[in-house]
């Protein structure tokens, strides 16, 4: 795959992966947090499961626990990331609105991608910022804050906090589950990160449920509502391959390009029972410095090595 490839596919999927957000939140309206969190793990391991049989074979799936013996618990945390997200995400919708979702996240995603390639966290090569890289952050910082400042509903400290937390860890993902896609492959990979994300909010749903309650209106769900999980699906199989070519903060830089460039046309159409944002100069410019700092970020991504 070239570097244009990698970045192109990071965006598109990255896009998808943006409306994830308003429509796990409309599920857990209807049914809860933690059965929509739960529930949007759980079809994306059948889209996962589905593909890799399609593509391996049955015995691709029923040899994967044999393949992922001796494997490092680090190498599972992927699941765990993805989790935590979706569950976040869901959690803060409501108080942070689409825009401030968006806005906290993307900080957090692209403070820890560029930190990975720094430092060269989990197997990653060293990719060392260089002023370019910085300017490209900053750049994607103010894009953000830009086109997202008119539809939040106000940035509250903690739900905020919680989202730019979450943020900094969904940029460890990709990287981590390139690290399990080596010993087990891409498809065996999403597939086991899936199943330990699906354990880890089971875990979470039965201390909930026995102590309290979920919520939940009871309200029909609309059939969109049911799509979260194979957007996750997909996009995780697209960065397992993106990363290795462009790098954590580039899938980050290209991911999120995409992501907000989707939820601005997304606020325009109304669409997923969005209030309607109309596309103003101010966006136009945020889409403009959101261009030119994601390919800041992208190339070049920095020299390799360093101290």
């Amino acid at each position: 795959m070239t570097r244009l490839g990698a970045a192109a596919s990071a965006g598109v999927l990255g896009g998808m992966a943006a409306l994830q957000g308003p429509i796990n939140g409309r599920l857990g309206h209807s049914v809860g947090v933690l059965v929509a969190s739960t529930s949007s793990f759980l079809s994306g391991l059948v889209v996962l499961v589905i593909a890799s049989v399609c593509v391996s074979g049955v015995g691709s799936v029923a040899g994967l626990p044999r393949r992922l013996s001796g494997v490092s618990l680090v190498d599972l945390a992927g699941g765990l990331i993805g989790g935590t997200y979706v569950l976040v995400a869901v959690l803060t919708v409501d108080d942070l609105g689409a825009g401030g979702l968006a806005a906290a996240s993307v900080a957090g995603t692209l403070l820890g991608a560029v930190l990975i390639d720094w430092r060269g966290f989990v197997g990653v090569r060293r990719r060392v910022p260089t002023a370019r890289t910085w300017f490209g952050v900053a750049l994607l910082l103010v894009a953000t804050a830009v086109i997202s400042g008119g539809e939040a509903k106000g940035l509250e400290v903690l739900p905020a906090t919680c989202a730019l937390l979450a943020g900094i860890l969904v940029a460890f993902q990709p990287p981590v589950n390139s690290r399990l896609a080596l010993r087990v492959g891409g498809l065996g990979a999403a597939v086991a990160q899936t199943c330990v994300g699906c354990l880890y909010l089971f875990v979470i749903s039965a201390v909930v449920l026995i102590f309290g309650h979920d919520g939940g209106s009871g309200a029909p769900v609309p059939w969109w509502a049911l799509l979260g999980g194979p957007l996750g699906a997909v996009y995780v199989m697209a960065t397992l391959k993106a990363v290795p070519v462009i790098g954590a903060a580039g899938v980050a830089a290209a991911t999120i390009a995409g992501g907000l460039l989707f939820g601005i046309a997304a606020d325009a159409l109304g669409i997923l029972d969005l209030t309607v944002v109309t596309i103003g100069v101010g966006r136009l410019g945020g889409v403009a410095m959101l261009a030119a700092g994601a390919g800041l970020v992208l190339w070049p991504l920095g020299h390799e090595g360093g101290p």
